[in-house]
């Protein structure tokens, strides 16, 4: 799942815009998660 991160936490964020976004990922384990979020870093 993912969506967009608001700049401030709100009941009305739409109004102060979006600084990015944020990923929900379930892994088999920790160093697939990491490898994952490194590869990912490195796509820039």
């Amino acid at each position: 799942m993912a969506d967009l991160c608001p700049a401030i936490d709100n009941e009305y964020p739409v109004e102060d815009g979006f600084k990015g976004s944020i990923i929900m990922a379930e892994f088999d384990s920790l160093d697939a998660a990491q490898v994952w979020a490194y590869r990912q870093v490195q796509k820039g």
